[in-house]
């Protein structure tokens, strides 16, 4: 759920907020609908509850053409949700209930192993059991498929994994939180990226909101990619569709900085909608964009 706030509240304080766009399931379900938006074959593995927010979550991902027969539902964990204040600077702070996903084992991924080997990306978000985290990536070096990690919630992200990644993605506070420097300036996002590329990650991709997006495959090279078109804030919608705009790219065979910079293009193509939406309508306009970006 997103929540648009005049600001961030003080302890205490009660204040009035904008209307919620609710997105049941948190981070994986919407990049996989984008993605499926994008034409990706799309295979989501994850687990959900047995209530009424993963009948919705399933419901929303089959019509947005994600294959969901690696998803088990279980009894014991609600289905898991993300929720966010987004202030009108751009600024947000992400709580994040992983719920029914912290059941995931590594006899999930035993069972979608055909699959899995038939992969061109493996996008993991760290809201899984760390032993099971661990395991997909050495099904994912197995099989010699890349792998994009979205790093959030950072309380839970692996770090000690980060050379196992070929693309990290990571927002301002995730980028803070993995390397102890806020991207506040382009001489930060520049150290920050470096520190990321010593630390083993093969492509560090930073998420700058309205400003954008950088990256680097060496040192010293960074390389930004700022919005052709102004936006005066972003959503966690947007963010989910430049991390989806991103992979999608990435399989087409575009260069990594080709790939960024459609990411940063969808992402301010979804941050422009007239209306707030949930990231399962956001199909039209990804379709729109993959065929029209220059």
């Amino acid at each position: 759920m997103a929540l648009s706030t005049p600001r961030f509240p003080h302890p205490g304080e009660t204040i009035p907020i904008g209307p919620a766009v609710s997105s049941p399931g948190g981070r994986a379900p919407a990049i996989s609908a984008n993605l499926a938006a994008l034409g990706c074959r799309v295979f989501l593995l994850s687990c959900i509850g047995m209530d009424s927010a993963g009948n919705q979550v399933l419901a929303d991902l089959r019509t947005a053409g994600v294959n969901v027969d690696f998803v088990e539902r279980v009894e014991k964990n609600d289905t898991g949700s993300s929720h966010t204040l987004l202030d009108p600077s751009g600024n947000n702070a992400r709580f994040v209930y992983p719920g029914a996903a912290s059941a995931m084992s590594n006899t999930s991924l035993l069972a979608a192993k055909a699959m899995i080997s038939s992969c061109q990306i493996i996008i993991l978000i760290p809201d899984i059991p760390a032993e099971t985290f661990s395991f997909a990536m050495v099904m994912a070096d197995h099989f010699n498929i890349p792998i994009m990690c979205a790093a959030t919630p950072t309380s839970a992200f692996p770090a000690e994994h980060l050379s196992n990644f070929d693309i990290l993605i990571a927002d301002k506070s995730e980028t803070e939180s993995l390397t102890g420097i806020y991207p506040g300036s382009l001489k930060a996002v520049n150290e920050a990226v470096n520190l990321l590329l010593r630390k083993g990650v093969g492509a560090p991709v930073i998420y700058l909101g309205k400003d954008g997006a950088a990256t680097s495959l060496s040192l010293r090279n960074t390389k930004y990619h700022p919005p052709k078109s102004g936006v005066t804030a972003v959503s966690t919608e947007a963010e989910d569709a430049f991390a989806a705009a991103v992979a999608f790219k990435l399989t087409t065979g575009s260069s990594l900085h080709e790939a960024v910079s459609f990411g940063v293009a969808a992402s301010v193509a979804t941050a422009a909608s007239p209306e707030r939406r949930s990231p399962f309508t956001h199909a039209e306009i990804l379709m729109d964009l993959a065929v029209n970006f220059k």
